[in-house]
Parts: structure tokens; C-alpha cells; sequence
């Protein structure tokens, strides 16, 4: 339960505090005295946004704080989960700063705005007439009647699934775009490595050919040196080799006299079988001018055909012409993969869709066994505030395929008299036939839910008479098993209220205030008796005020 709220510097809020009992609280003022301002500073630590508007005083700091009893320990795994201290006295606080700047506390520990949230839906249920109006809206229907069903945990584990089916759908999306556009290009890719297979670039190659290429263009002139050498070698008398020959052997005679000479004669040796050397060597090169031609023609072919594929690729050499072949290669191994890719991520998807279709279908049985319950305890409250005829249906209708939320649409049907069809809340005209079906609704939720804390913002908005007296006593009722927190304008609300609470403006200098009270006994017999009749009530009003607190006390 709400022990105590403290809200300083907020809209016309400058400083209150506010304990709300256990059991039934009710909050009356005057219009515009600021009860649901006190509303909107509770939103604010169960995770509601809010900027630098929030601030009267625009030069200081806006803090609200709510003091928490937790009567159950079945939040505590969160906290741990969250690792934050756990206390049965639980301590938020919200702060904004000049500037719209906030920050958040649970128990003094800096916390996200969706912690605050998180904790604020286990916490407190509040019901406005803005929920009113949600209440016509196809997502409010289906959330109301699945935390009747208690499906919270089932749909957790769908919504964790569905997002892993998502994930995959996209990744089997963006895989096949990815085959889309290699398919476009793969046959220009196997065009280009074919050509570049049948050419086989080598390494260094282009220095190669070019030395080739010089050494048979100036052929003739090669062959004809190597010629004239040859000559200069080979001649039969005056020719080096025949001259080196005789030299050898005349230093062979004095070689066995002489060390030196026998020196020399080794050296002549050397020099000899070198020039035949040479010789040999020669004969290669005086057949060259034959075969020129052709060779030739070959190797310009070549060296023409490769400057063209540099060109082409945009390539400064054929180590870089490889190293693109190679690329090439990988780049369609890479695409011819891709089809093995979608194979498995799409058999992830079938796998993950068929587990999906068996949780949504536990979703669709767990809401078929708790619509029916959920329509008849609504529609038996709906009788109880003298709406004898009314009727509320819950329907299910099966979607294409599986959604966020499983694989159905929430449907809620409602007519207020057997005269009329079931139809659409949307086509519900009267403001308090919806104000009675939402209150109605909230009752049975309530019941379910087991939520700590209920409030209430002139739900009761649009009944009076009897009808009035119906919501005064059920929600005295529901403030047993709860603690509930209602504004009101209806006396006969106020008048069943367990603890009493009256807004009022007050002025500090020239600006006016939000402040709050608890009211005593006789005060409430006052403020109950202006509710009745206006300002200056007569002694009927007070006597009728007394009867409609008696009663609730014998209730």
C-alpha cells in the first residue's frame, strides 16, 4: 500500500504531504483546487514523462517521493534481477530539474524511467476517463482480458519468440536481397574470372615480356654480333681459341721447370676451356634471326592482351591482376554459399514459426477459458448499477498469421438492453454506460490482479442517483482486499470512504496553491452536505450527509 506521498515544487503543488489509509481514501475540493494535479505527481515516480512545465518555481528542483509497504516478497527476484536493494519499505522518488532534466530513485538508487515503470504496473492500477475512452481501443481490450486470464508470463515468452522469429524473417529478408543483387551480377563476375582463367597472369610477368620482347626485337643485330665473336674465336689459325691453344702448350713445356711457369700454365688452361665456353654459348645466338618473326608476333600478342587487362581492371601490375583473380574466385565461392545461408536460416524461421503458432495457440486457449468467465462477472456488476439489461460478450477472432500479441483479435461487444444488438464499444453513445462498463470492467480486474493499490480519477463521471450509491459501496467493497484512492464529486462516493481528504487552494503572497487535508468527522459531515446542495447547506443536506456516512460505516 501507498504509505505516504511528499510532492514539493509541482505544477500548483508547492509542498504536501499526503497518507492515504488502508481501505477506501477519497479526494473532494473545489474545481481547479488541484485534486488531479495530485494524480499526475504520482505518475510521476511510477515512470511518466515529464519536462520543465512540471515546475511552479521554475528556479528549483521538483521532487516527488512515495513511500511504499510491500506486503509480499514476489517482486523480490526483480529487485535482484535488477540489483537493487530490496526492503518491504519501499522508497521512490522522482527529481526534475530546472531545465526538464529528472532523475529517478528506487530505495536511493539511481534508476531507469523504465524500472520506475515496470514496478509502477505491479504497484498501483490507475483508471481515468481518458481509460475510459482507451477502453474502445481493440489493444486495451485484449490487455484487459489477458491480466484477467493471468497470461502476463505466457505472453512474455510469446513476445521473446516472436522477436527471434522477426529477427530471423529479417535476416532471411536481407539474405535474399544480398542473392538479388549477386544473381544481377554474378554472370558479369564469371565473365571477368573466365577471362582472366583463360589468360593466367603470372607473377612478374610483364618485366618479362618486356625483356623478351627486346631481346628478339634487335634479333638480327644480336645474331650478327655473335657471329663476328664466334669468328673472332673459332678462326682455324688466327682465331683466340687457336692462340690460347698453342699459348697453353708452350707454357705446358716450361711448366715442368718452373713452379711459376707451371702456374701459368694452369691459368692458360682456364682461359682456354672458358673461350670454348663462350663459344658453345655463341651458337645459340647466331640461329635467332630464323625464328624471330613468330616468337615475336607471340609475345606482343601476350604483352598487348595483358597492358589491356590491367587497363581494364584498373590494375598498376599483374600482381595486383592476380590477386584480383583471386578475389574474383572467392566472391562467386561466397555467392554460391549464400543459397546454403537462406536454406538454414530459413528452416530457422520454419522452426521458430511452428514453435510460435504452439505458443500463441496455449495464448488462444488460456483467453477462450477466461472470456467467458470474464464477460459474466462484468456483466453481473453492470446489473448491480441498474443496468439490469446489459450485457457484455467477449469475442475472439483468429488473425492471418501470429502477431505480437498471439494470434488473435480481442473483441469486447456490449449492448444495455436486450432490445438492442450486441455491438462494437466504439458505437456506445452514452458516456456513463461506458463509465459504468469500465468501472465494471476494473472491479472484476481488480479481483484478479491482485493490485496493491487502485485509483480512481472521477471514473464515476456522467452517474448520480442510485447508480452513484452502486459505486460508493463496490468500491468500499473492492477496499478490502485493496487500498483505493478515489477523486470525486458524488456524495454518495465520499460519503463510503474509510478516510476523507479535501483539496483546497491557499495563497503564499499573491500566488496561489494546491494544498490538502485530512478531514475530521464533522468536517465531513460539512463538506458532504456542499456536495449535496452547493455553498450554505441546509439541515436536510447535513442530515442526509450523516445517512450516507452511517450507512457505509454498517457496511
Amino acid at each position: 500500500m501507498l504509505q505516504e506521498l511528499r510532492v514539493k515544487n509541482y505544477a500548483l503543488i508547492r509542498s504536501l504531504v499526503f497518507k492515504p489509509e488502508q481501505g477506501l481514501n477519497v479526494i473532494t475540493g473545489e474545481t481547479g483546487a488541484g485534486k488531479s494535479i495530485l494524480l499526475g505527481a504520482l505518475g510521476l515516480i511510477l515512470g511518466n514523462r515529464a519536462d520543465q512545465t512540471v515546475l511552479l518555481a521554475q528556479d528549483e528542483k521538483c521532487v516527488v517521493e512515495g513511500l511504499f509497504h510491500l506486503e509480499d516478497t514476489h517482486l523480490k527476484p526483480w529487485f535482484e534481477e535488477q540489483d537493487l536493494d530490496w526492503d518491504a519499505k519501499l522508497v521512490l522518488r522522482r527529481e526534475v530539474v530546472p531545465g526538464g532534466k529528472s532523475r529517478s530513485f528506487i530505495n536511493d538508487t539511481p534508476a531507469s524511467l523504465q524500472q520506475m515503470k515496470t514496478i509502477g504496473e505491479w504497484l498501483v492500477e490507475i483508471q481515468t476517463q481518458h481509460a475510459i475512452i482507451n477502453l474502445q481501443d481493440a489493444n486495451r481490450q485484449r490487455t484487459l482480458l489477458d491480466d484477467y486470464a493471468g497470461n502476463r508470463n505466457l505472453l512474455g515468452r510469446y513476445a521473446r519468440l516472436y522477436q527471434q522469429f522477426r529477427a530471423a524473417q529479417e535476416h532471411s529478408e536481407q539474405l535474399l536481397a544480398e542473392q538479388t543483387a549477386w544473381l544481377k551480377e554474378r554472370d558479369y563476375l564469371q565473365f571477368q574470372y573466365q577471362e582472366l582463367e583463360q589468360f593466367q597472369p603470372q607473377p612478374n610477368e610483364e618485366q618479362q615480356l618486356d625483356s623478351e620482347i627486346a631481346a628478339l626485337t634487335h634479333g638480327a643485330e644480336i645474331s650478327r654480333t655473335a657471329w663476328e665473336a664466334a669468328d673472332m674465336l673459332d678462326q682455324s689459325e688466327h682465331g683466340l681459341i687457336s692462340s690460347v691453344a698453342r699459348l697453353r702448350n708452350v707454357l705446358k713445356t716450361g711448366s715442368k721447370f718452373s713452379a711459376k711457369l707451371a702456374e701459368l700454365h694452369e691459368r692458360a688452361e682456364l682461359l682456354f676451356n672458358e673461350l670454348r665456353d663462350i663459344s658453345a654459348s655463341l651458337s645459340g645466338f647466331t640461329s635467332l634471326e630464323a625464328v624471330a618473326p613468330e616468337q615475336l608476333e607471340s609475345l606482343n600478342d601476350r604483352h598487348f592482351r595483358l597492358q589491356a587487362l590491367l587497363k581494364k581492371h584498373q590494375k598498376n601490375n599483374t600482381e595486383a591482376l592476380c590477386d584480383y583473380m583471386d578475389e574474383l574466385a572467392q566472391r562467386l565461392q561466397e555467392g554460391d554459399s549464400l543459397q546454403d545461408l537462406i536454406i538454414e536460416v530459413k528452416a530457422r524461421c520454419a522452426q521458430l514459426q511452428q514453435e510460435l503458432l504452439v505458443l500463441a495457440g496455449e495464448i488462444t486457449e488460456s483467453r477462450m477459458q477466461g472470456k467467458t468467465s470474464f464477460a459474466a462477472q462484468v456483466t453481473e456488476l453492470l446489473q448491480q448499477l441498474e443496468m439490469q439489461d446489459a450485457q457484455l460478450e467477449v469475442s475472439l477472432e483468429p488473425l492471418p498469421e501470429p502477431g505480437p500479441y498471439g494470434a488473435d483479435q480481442v473483441m469486447f461487444r456490449f449492448r444495455s438492453s436486450s432490445a438492442l444488438p450486441l455491438n462494437s464499444l466504439s458505437r456506445v453513445a452514452s458516456g456513463g454506460e461506458l463509465a459504468r462498463l469500465m468501472f465494471a470492467i476494473q472491479c472484476v480486474s481488480a479481483r484478479q490482479a491482485h493490485m496493491p493499490l487502485l485509483v480512481f480519477d472521477e471514473a464515476d463521471s456522467g452517474v448520480s442517483g442510485e447508480v452513484a450509491s452502486k459505486f460508493g459501496s463496490m468500491m468500499r467493497q473492492m477496499a478490502a482486499a485493496h487500498q483505493v484512492i478515489a477523486i470525486t464529486h458524488l456524495p454518495q462516493v465520499a460519503g463510503a470512504a474509510h478516510a476523507h481528504f479535501y483539496v483546497f487552494k491557499e495563497k503564499d503572497g499573491d500566488k496561489p496553491g494546491s494544498a490538502l487535508r485530512k478531514l475530521a468527522e464533522s468536517e465531513r459531515v460539512e463538506e458532504l452536505a456542499v456536495m449535496i446542495s452547493g455553498k450554505d447547506p441546509g439541515n436536510s443536506a447535513r442530515l442526509h450527509a450523516m445517512t450516507l456516512l452511517k450507512n457505509a460505516s454498517q457496511h
